[in-house]
């Protein structure tokens, strides 16, 4: 049995069709779709040669100019499947059913552990208008669905950075990994170019890999992996002495006023004033943070909106933070004064909400995510107890607070 030789033919447009015979290369030939020095390949090689450098096409008569209606179709179903619609399809499909996994979590959130509080619903409505965008298989459309998943995909590290600011713990976004590959697979398989099977293959691979990974680190961690990411963080944990630690019993209040020894916010001699920091966009103002957080001072206040804060509430989650952060600078007696001014505060706390607050402040130190309400109703708690200090004791522990906050890095 005699084997025919199979090319791939370059058209004029860069478009790479076959594969075709010879007899099909001198029809094209003869109706004017090809011409000597049209570039082609041997099936099974990488080398691309003119076509007048493999066939004799002396012997097949002179070009007629215009191709026939005839060619012209059967050249474009060539095209058709040089472009492998089917992907654009198939994709489609891909997209309606990562939009049924994240409506799956959205009816179902206490499945999905890391991070909390994903959007899934919104998530889900994205999928399906990138869906809904290729259903009609139309090429201008596959190629504004490329660009969107190539954007949305980078746009995954930026977000990352302000979950971090936001006070989410790096670790448990490491679940983006997986999604950045998904997005990259997603990416590459709707390239408009023919791509052989292998390329194919390997491209939904790295689309199922990334999902899978996902729905694996956010839903069902490993043991070990869901410990790391639960691990706490070391910065945080220094503020522990101090804070977090209440007496018990709870202590009673100090009975005579702490005496303010020192001007919290004196600058030393012949120095010049420190510079205000620069206003954040989309912070709440500073009236707005310490009528939240009693604790801060006006500049301690300023340094907390600066450090992505975007509504009140959450400035006494990040105000904590930096405050542990920075609370080993302090001097012994500074810390141990801190932390009877807090025992003060907490003695004005009933039992069941000062073990809530206690358990929510231990949590920061081990990097749990925690959610708005959460923050706000802390938050309320602790702000109750600071205004039912004395105004000497309330002044210098937001002295103390701030000195903390100011060192913290």
């Amino acid at each position: 049995m005699v084997v025919k030789t199979v090319y791939k033919v370059r058209l004029e447009d860069g478009m790479e069709v076959g594969p075709l015979d010879g007899e099909m290369i001198r029809s094209w030939y003869q109706q004017g779709m090809v011409n000597p020095d049209t570039p082609i390949r041997a099936q099974g090689t990488k080398r691309w040669v003119r076509l007048a450098d493999t066939f004799e096409v002396a012997s097949w008569g002179e070009p007629q100019g215009a191709a026939s209606p005839q060619a012209e179709e059967e050249r474009d179903a060539f095209e058709a499947e040089a472009r492998q619609t089917w992907r654009t399809y198939f994709a489609c499909a891909l997209f309606f059913l990562l939009a049924a996994g994240a409506g799956y979590f959205s009816l179902f959130p206490s499945l999905w552990r890391i991070p909390p509080n994903t959007p899934w619903r919104e998530i889900a409505l994205g999928f399906v208008v990138l869906g809904l965008l290729l259903v009609r298989g139309w090429d201008p459309m596959r190629k504004l669905v490329r660009v969107l998943v190539v954007v949305l995909t980078l746009a995954l590290f930026p977000l990352a950075e302000v979950l971090i600011f936001r006070g989410v713990p790096w670790r448990s976004l490491v679940v983006l990994i997986p999604a950045v590959v998904m997005g990259f697979g997603l990416f590459f398989f709707l390239s408009g170019r023919y791509k052989p099977w292998p390329r194919v293959v390997l491209n939904l691979f790295w689309i199922l890999a990334g999902a899978a990974g996902v729905v694996l680190l956010g839903a069902f961690p490993p043991p070990a992996v869901a410990a790391w990411m639960a691990a706490p963080s070391p910065l945080p944990a220094a503020l522990a002495p101090a804070m977090l630690t209440p007496p018990s019993p709870a202590p009673t209040p100090l009975a005579t006023p702490v005496p303010r020894t020192e001007a919290p916010m004196a600058a030393p001699a012949g120095s010049a004033p420190s510079s205000a920091p620069a206003e954040p966009v989309g912070a709440p103002s500073a009236a707005a943070v310490i009528q939240e957080v009693p604790l801060l001072s006006p500049r301690a206040a300023d340094v907390v909106r600066s450090r992505a804060v975007f509504a009140p509430e959450d400035a006494f989650r990040r105000s904590y933070e930096l405050a542990g952060n920075g609370v080993a600078a302090l001097d012994p007696r500074e810390r141990g004064e801190l932390g009877q001014l807090m025992a003060a505060a907490y003695a004005h706390i009933p039992g069941a909400d000062r073990r809530r607050l206690e358990t929510y402040m231990a949590g920061i130190r081990g990097g749990q995510i925690s959610t708005t309400e959460q923050n706000r109703e802390m938050s309320a708690l602790m702000r109750g107890a600071v205004l039912k200090l004395p105004d000497s004791q309330r002044a210098r522990l937001q002295a103390v607070y701030e000195k903390a906050i100011l060192a913290a890095r």
